[in-house]
């Protein structure tokens, strides 16, 4: 054979050769990979399992060791509070109830004989092979070794846990606690439930400046901060649920430690403000004294009526109809067009609702 023939033919094999190493590393190579992704998913099983187990272990530890193991009922089937606006019992679903136990079961329950206090927040029934129910309230109480006034009151939470049977204990829990069975029963509440669409621009300014008219620009001001103001504790103490049940204290206690800061329209002032309802409600009223006569100020003279109403009655629907005109009047009139000063990134859902309160932008 000829010699080009020879070289022709090795480098065909030599190409073989080439091509079946490449193919070698390939297989190798996927193989490993399959091997790797088995050991990968086997190990978030693994791990899943893992944490379930843990989570469980930690569940069946707090239940043989709380406070309130016995009133404890098994094979959940829902949870059940009394609606924040209507009063009326509301069944929720809880996604994890292994999360919401341990919650609970975490939460410091201190057992007490004390007499339970006048004023509750909500009664929580917990339904299952038996029902648990728990009536959350308040207390406050004086620190002896605390001379300073304005530190010596320590809000605790007061809970009653009973069963069906009688079976009844009284703790004194973290005020936390609220807050732990809020986070689990919160789906259903809409503050700013309205499919109403937006006022047109043109007529929100418009009665902007029919509602400011003789008003001095100094007034201007005071009037916006302060209905700014109103709307901004109305909105807090409604979502927060503090008056939630009509003997709750929070309807007759006047000052607060609690602080509500705000940014001025120019937003570089801050200011605080205390405060309760009737202070508020005061408030309301002088701010409504500095405005001129008009079909904008009679809407706004509606709210105070259900204000005032909402006092004497400790009724949280009628407290939630007056902030509905006080939201549309500071979004849509007074502070239009809409804001509301929140850290970058986040979102406020009460500038897109309008629930059709202000006679003049209908």
């Amino acid at each position: 054979m000829k010699k080009k023939n020879w070289i022709f033919l090795l480098g065909i094999i030599l190409i073989i050769i080439v091509l079946v190493c490449i193919l070698f590393v390939f297989v190798a190579k996927k193989s490993k990979n399959d091997e790797l992704l088995a050991n990968s998913s086997n190990n978030i099983t693994n791990n899943t399992n893992t944490n379930e187990t843990k989570e469980n272990e930690e569940l069946e530890y707090l239940t043989e060791t709380s406070s309130i193991k016995n009133f404890i009922p098994q094979n959940i089937t829902s949870i059940e509070r009394e609606s924040y606006i209507t009063g009326e019992k509301v069944i929720y679903q809880v996604n994890n109830y292994t999360d919401f136990w341990i919650d609970i079961l975490e939460t410091d329950w201190q057992k007490t004989t004390d007499e339970v206090e006048d004023s509750y927040y909500y009664i929580l029934n917990i339904n299952g092979d038996k029902t648990c129910h728990i009536k959350i309230y308040k207390k406050f109480f004086t620190s002896e070794n605390n001379t300073n006034t304005d530190e010596s009151i320590d809000v605790k939470g007061y809970a009653e846990v009973y069963d069906d049977n009688g079976k009844t204990q009284r703790y004194i829990v973290p005020i936390s606690l609220y807050n732990t069975i809020h986070r689990y029963t919160n789906e259903d509440l809409n503050l700013y439930d309205s499919n109403l669409p937006l006022p047109n621009e043109d007529v929100c300014y418009d009665t902007q400046n029919d509602i400011f008219v003789g008003i001095s620009n100094e007034n201007k001001i005071t009037v916006q901060n302060n209905i700014r103001l109103i709307h901004s504790y109305l909105e807090n103490i409604i979502k927060e649920q503090e008056l939630n049940d009509s003997t709750s204290q929070e309807w007759v206690i006047e000052t607060s430690d609690t602080e509500i800061t705000y940014q001025d329209l120019l937003g570089t002032q801050i200011m605080e403000y205390c405060g309760r309802l009737k202070e508020n409600y005061k408030t309301f009223i002088s701010t409504i004294n500095m405005l001129n006569e008009s079909e904008e100020k009679s809407d706004l003279l509606e709210a105070t009526n259900l204000y005032n109403e909402a006092m004497n009655e400790h009724s949280v629907l009628k407290l939630y109809n007056a902030y509905k005109i006080i939201h549309d009047y500071d979004f849509f009139v007074i502070n239009y067009p809409p804001y509301w000063n929140l850290p970058a990134g986040q979102s406020y859902p009460g500038v897109d609702a309008y629930f059709g309160s202000v006679d003049a932008l209908n």
